[in-house]
This record gives structure tokens, C-alpha cells and sequence, in this order.
């Protein structure tokens, strides 16, 4: 929070401290800023070291849930942008809603929620690849997975009452969409 109260940019990037960035992922990141609707874009994060069985694991794990994230930018859908690799226009984001909640065990969820229930919109920037240091042995793996569901139940607790209509309004995109493709095939 300390560096963006002092930010000066257009386009904040994020990334965790675990994390290091391929050599194009800020420009490739910064792309998607271009269209002027774009609020926010969350980056391709793969686990670094997968040799091991547990790194292995998290390898398939982020692959599955990245393959998600593609289809939940395509419904204009997409709910968490992971600090390890992030971008944001400043303006419609950090200076609107304020930063990042520090009292939040998983302070990139809870300002995800933050943005998406007051409208912003997300992409999913498949070309900006960032690797992140995963779990290195089992009780690693649970703590770090444990610490990520309470900070998600402690977020979801807090925008308890939003989270329907987000749902609802999730819903209605893609009854919405289905209703274009039937009307298309008429």
C-alpha cells in the first residue's frame, strides 16, 4: 500500500514477492489497457518449480484454474485478480475504491470482490506469464491453500449480501448470450 499511495502511473502491476515475471509480462500486461473499458487484468501465474510431486500438483492446479479464468473473462466474469501478477488502471481502481485491504488475510481477493461488485471490468491476460514459487512440502501446500480459503470466507463474509447479485448478474450475461446465439440461428 505504501508504494501505491506514491504511485504516480496510469497502470499499477502487481506482483508478489515469490513471484518473478517473464521478460514481456508488463508490456503484455499494459496491452490490454488500450481499450479504454479495461479496469483490470490478471496475468498467466505458473508454479516455478515443478520437479517435485507437490510441485507437480500446483503445476496442474494452476493449469486447471487458469484454463477457468479464461472462460470467466470471456463471460466478463472473472472474480479474483492474483497479486502475483496483476495490472490496474489507477484512476478506475486504487484511486476510486481505495487500496488494499492489510487486515485481510488475502488482501488480493478482497479488493478482487471490492472492484468487481462496483463494476469494474477484468480481463484475463493469458499472454502475460509470471512464475511463482509454490509449496515445497505437503504441510506448506495446506497452510498456504488453508490461508486462501479463510481469506476467502472472511471476504465473501464481508460482501456477503453483494455476492447474489453478482451471481444473478452472471447469470443474466449468460442467458443473455444464449438467447443472442438463438436468436442469431433463427
Amino acid at each position: 500500500n505504501f508504494g501505491l499511495s506514491k504511485a504516480t502511473g496510469e497502470i499499477i502491476v502487481t506482483m508478489d514477492a515469490d513471484s518473478a515475471f517473464d521478460k514481456d509480462v508488463i508490456k503484455n500486461l499494459t496491452l490490454y489497457f488500450e481499450d479504454p473499458t479495461i479496469d483490470a487484468a490478471v496475468g498467466n501465474v505458473k508454479v516455478a518449480d515443478n520437479k517435485s510431486i507437490i510441485g507437480f500438483i500446483q503445476q496442474l492446479e494452476y493449469l486447471f484454474g487458469f484454463y477457468f479464468k479464461r472462460a470467466h473473462s470471456v463471460m466478463g466474469a472473472e472474480y479474483i485478480f492474483g497479486g502475483a501478477c496483476a495490472a490496474f488502471r489507477k484512476a478506475t481502481t486504487f484511486d476510486k475504491f481505495g487500496l488494499f485491504d492489510t487486515q485481510n488475510k488475502t488482501e488480493d481477493i478482497e479488493m478482487s470482490m471490492r472492484l468487481r461488485f462496483n463494476g469494474i471490468k477484468c480481463v484475463y491476460a493469458e499472454n502475460a506469464i509470471c512464475y511463482t514459487e509454490g509449496a515445497s512440502s505437503v504441510l506448506g501446500l495446506l497452510n498456504q491453500r488453508l490461508r486462501w480459503k479463510k481469506g476467502r470466507f472472511d471476504t465473501f463474509i464481508k460482501y456477503r449480501r453483494d455476492i447474489l447479485s453478482f451471481f444473478y448478474i452472471i447469470l443474466f450475461k449468460i442467458d443473455y448470450q444464449h438467447l443472442k446465439l438463438i436468436e442469431h440461428h433463427q
